[in-house]
């Protein structure tokens, strides 16, 4: 009998051992793929945000610097919502939400400046400067909603900066 435990118990403790070596190898392993796949969702959703960004943007200088009616502002509009939608796996819901004011506010902005007739609001516009205050004194509404989107696009800024992890806008 003393035999059999003198076998049994190294064998036992080796068994155990390997058992062990195998559960650490294979959490170890696990862990690396894990984390693998992370940086890959990570990697692909700073490139989606980078890509919305740039998006948002182009419609913003769009409005700006060219004529465009209302049938194509909807178009780039359903554009932008497309993108959105095929990558809402990455994208933030308020982060969905702020885009879509954003636009909105943008549109809200050309269509007031125009329908004032203002020429130095125009000018301004279209040079993609602030609206200077003496128009804004003038025409008050107009202040009202570059401010709107001035706050937007600067929650937009910090939230896109947050989801890609880094200050890609400086």
């Amino acid at each position: 009998m003393g035999d059999v435990f003198e076998v049994a118990i190294p064998a036992a403790i080796a068994l155990v051992g390997t058992i062990i070596t195998v559960a650490i190898g294979y959490y170890q392993w696990r862990r690396k793929q894990d984390l693998a796949s992370y940086g890959a969702f990570q990697s692909e959703k700073r490139a989606i945000y980078k890509e919305l960004w740039r998006m948002l943007e182009n419609v913003h200088i769009k409005l700006r610097v060219d004529t465009v009616s209302w049938d194509e502002f909807h178009v780039l509009l359903r554009e932008v919502n497309s993108y959105i939608l095929k990558h809402s796996l990455y994208l933030d819901e308020q982060d969905r939400i702020l885009a879509n004011r954003y636009l909105d506010s943008l549109w809200e902005l050309k269509r007031l400046i125009t329908r004032s007739g203002d020429e130095e609001a125009e000018r301004d516009w279209c040079a993609t400067r602030t609206i200077p205050p003496e128009v804004i004194e003038r025409v008050q509404e107009i202040g009202y909603v570059q401010d709107e989107v001035s706050q937007i696009r600067k929650e937009l800024i910090k939230r896109f900066r947050k989801a890609i992890g880094g200050d890609f806008l400086r």
